[in-house]
Parts: structure tokens; C-alpha cells; sequence
């Protein structure tokens, strides 16, 4: 089959579905779960056999909030990384609330799932996907990220032991985007956003029942952080930290103690950094704080990784223009999609990963042995 004959179809669908799919004549058919991992194997296997072949996506929408959730973020982040034309199918009374939240995530069109054991509905969809295949989709400016350098697979190591992320008020969406990526293994997260309480109460109630790592508020005085944990805390803190040698083990217990006090952004960002130093990554989420500079000039300065949200994906930006008028020059800022995996990029590399190492279905506990040699 030349490549201008092959146009796939990747069907991401229920098994009632994806057996009226895969009658389809017109195109290759390809079935996937909902899975990140799945999709890049099959999304680099299509690219190595057709280069610049670009596959139309076919995935079945939820009626559950619970589960539309996870199928939101998998397709914005199809959107995002894979630049793929999305078509989402639902059955003919789903609520108009939730086609618009899909549409907000990344779809392009939908398609009613009415009589679809006709052959009318099969030429419908067939339909569909020819006028997908006429979409060239770029709904963000990201050539250099469309392709990741590892899978979500976080290896064993020393260095990388605590995140910090600090965001004002309409940094939400970017957390929902970041959060349930996490895996249970991943160091302690610090979360610090200029909320009141009950927001906070709710967005955290909101994240940990959709994510494998536990999501709770921070409390006021003396808190152990521990890995798999997000602490979420309001911005006006002071924060103070604490080592402790654990008996007959090389390891060190960290705890955080928290206190009510007027601080600004800079001056708990260097709090943080001049604790953990280069085992910290700060995320700098795109916001309404402009008191910044001289935290974010100070993890420049002391070479500690940290990860800017980029204009694009953020609802305010008034903390990353300030930094442009102070004329401190940040790396390249990134999509809220990407920040989780690039939290995965990056700790993997302060752990001794190569950049340029590729590696898919290695069970977790293997990658320290194959890649660090132990």
C-alpha cells in the first residue's frame, strides 16, 4: 500500500463500537485503549513506516463525569503533543455540557451514535473522517514538543526530592492538567496558590479522587513529606524545614513546618530553593503574581531546575510579562499539557537518564537496573 493510499484510523472505542468500525473498507483500521503509553508506540511504529502520515483519532466520549474527566486530558493531550484530528462519538442524549467540555479539550467534530449497526452510520463516520483527513491541526505553536524523549516512567534515584509549584488564581486548570499525571512514586509535591481556604478545600477534594498520588491541604505547623503526596497550601506562608536521619537507613526524612505570614512570591520560591537546592524543581505557573523576579533571578542564578507555563495555555500572564520587563531571560516556556511530562523529563535526567534514551512497556522496577546499571 503506497503512503498516499494509507490513511489509519486510530479507534479508541468501546468493543461494540470498534467491531462496526473495523467493517470499514476506506481505511486501516487500528484499535487502542485509552492509554498515553499505547498511543506513542503505535503513533511512532506509524511514523517510522509512513513518515508525515498523520492519523485521524476516533474516540468514544463518556457519560460519567467521573471517567469524562481522564478522557478530556487524554485528548487534550493528543491534541497538544500529536497535533491529531479528533472525532468524538456519544450516544444521541448526551448532555450538551459534555460535548462542549470535549470540544474544549481538543475534538474537532462529533458524531452522533444513532442506529449505528446501519451501514448509514458507518458511512457517516467514514464521512467524518475524509473531512479530517482535510484538517491540518496546530492549535498550539509546539514543533519542538511534539515528541517526548521518555515515556511516563519515573526511575529510582537519589536527587529530585521535593517540587514546588506557585500560581495565582487562575492556575486551576493548569493543577487539574498537572496533578493526575503523577505517579505514586513521585517526590513530595508543594503546591502554594493564592486561593481561600474553601477553594482550596475543594480543589483538593476535587484532584485526589482523580489521582494516584494523595492530594490533601497543608496543615499549619509541622508536616513529614512524604513521596505519592501533593500538599496544597495558600500563598501567605512561611514555610520552615526540617531534616531527620531515618535509623539503619542512608535515607533523609524531610518535613515542612507552615505558618500563617505576609510573604512574597520571590521570597517563598528562594525559601524553597535555598533548602533543597539543585534536588528542587520549581513549576512557575502562569498568573496574576508579579513579585517573581528576584525568586525566579535567584533559581537562574544557583542553577535549581524549574519549568515556566508559556502564554498559549495560561489565563493570566501578568507574572511572565513582569520578567520580560525586568529582562531575566527564562527557558523555553512550555504548554500546561506538557509540564507533567516534562516533570518526568526532568527528574529523570537530575537521576542519571540520558536525554536521548527512548524506552516503552519497561515494568517500573526493572528501569534502575537497565539504565543506572545496578
Amino acid at each position: 500500500m503506497s503512503q498516499e493510499e494509507f490513511r489509519p484510523v486510530i479507534s479508541i472505542c468501546s468493543n461494540h463500537l470498534k467491531k462496526i468500525i473495523d467493517t470499514s473498507k476506506k481505511f486501516k483500521i487500528i484499535n487502542l485503549r485509552y492509554s498515553m503509553l499505547a498511543f506513542k508506540q503505535c503513533y511512532a511504529d506509524l511514523q517510522k513506516k509512513y513518515p508525515g502520515i498523520n492519523p485521524v483519532v476516533v474516540v468514544e466520549l463518556a457519560e460519567k463525569k467521573e471517567k469524562l474527566w481522564k478522557i478530556n486530558q487524554f485528548i487534550t493531550k493528543l491534541s497538544i503533543r500529536y497535533h491529531v484530528p479528533i472525532i468524538g462519538v456519544h450516544e444521541i442524549l448526551t448532555h450538551p455540557s459534555i460535548i462542549y467540555t470535549s470540544f474544549k479539550a481538543g475534538i474537532l467534530k462529533t458524531l452522533e451514535i444513532k442506529n449505528f449497526q446501519s451501514e448509514l452510520w458507518l458511512n457517516k463516520l467514514e464521512e467524518t473522517i475524509d473531512e479530517m483527513y482535510q484538517i491540518k491541526v496546530n492549535r498550539f505553536d509546539l514543533p519542538d514538543t511534539v515528541h517526548h524523549s521518555c515515556s511516563r516512567l519515573l526511575i529510582p534515584g537519589k536527587h529530585g526530592k521535593a517540587i514546588f509549584i506557585i500560581g495565582g488564581m487562575g492556575c486551576i486548570e493548569t493543577l487539574q492538567k498537572i496533578i493526575p499525571e503523577l505517579s505514586q512514586d513521585f517526590p513530595p509535591v508543594i503546591v502554594c496558590i493564592s486561593k481561600n481556604l474553601s477553594e482550596l478545600t475543594e480543589l483538593t477534594a476535587e484532584l485526589d479522587s482523580h489521582s494516584d498520588v494523595r492530594v490533601g491541604l497543608l496543615p499549619n505547623g509541622n508536616t513529614i513529606l512524604e513521596n505519592g503526596n501533593v500538599y496544597i497550601t495558600e500563598l501567605n506562608n512561611d514555610f520552615k524545614f526540617n531534616t531527620t536521619s531515618i535509623p539503619d537507613s542512608e535515607n533523609i526524612q524531610y518535613s515542612l513546618n507552615c505558618e500563617y505570614a505576609q510573604k512574597t512570591s520571590s521570597q517563598i520560591i528562594k525559601s524553597f530553593a535555598e533548602f533543597f537546592g539543585k534536588d528542587l524543581v520549581t513549576v512557575i505557573l502562569g498568573s496574576e503574581l508579579t513579585d517573581m523576579n528576584e525568586g525566579i533571578q535567584y533559581l537562574i542564578t544557583n542553577g535549581i531546575n524549574f519549568i515556566i507555563q508559556n502564554k498559549a495555555t495560561s489565563r493570566v500572564y501578568s507574572n511572565i510579562e513582569a520578567l520580560k520587563e525586568a529582562k531575566i531571560s527564562t527557558p523555553k516556556r512550555i504548554a500546561a499539557e506538557l509540564i507533567a511530562n516534562q516533570l518526568y523529563d526532568t527528574l529523570n535526567q537530575m537521576r542519571g537518564l540520558r536525554k536521548d534514551t527512548v524506552f516503552y512497556n519497561v515494568p517500573h522496577h526493572e528501569i534502575g537496573k537497565i539504565y543506572l546499571g545496578k
